[in-house]
């Protein structure tokens, strides 16, 4: 919102949000910042399963064969 209590869109939005932000720079620096944390945390999550797996014996298969 503006002082003048109206609503912005589109690129005027885009640019009162990043001038808020403290700029290109600190806006980008803050966008990569969420993308790596995101990340991180799935590939940490996706590493924490276990990866099982048949050893020997019979598969047992599934759907009618």
């Amino acid at each position: 919102m503006q002082r003048n209590n109206k609503r912005l869109t589109g690129t005027a939005a885009q640019l009162v949000h990043i001038s808020e932000c403290g700029g290109w720079d600190a806006f980008l620096e803050k966008i990569a910042d969420q993308v790596l944390c995101s990340f991180a945390q799935t590939y940490n999550d996706a590493a924490r399963r276990p990866h099982l797996r048949v050893i020997g014996g019979t598969e047992k298969k599934f759907g009618g064969n």
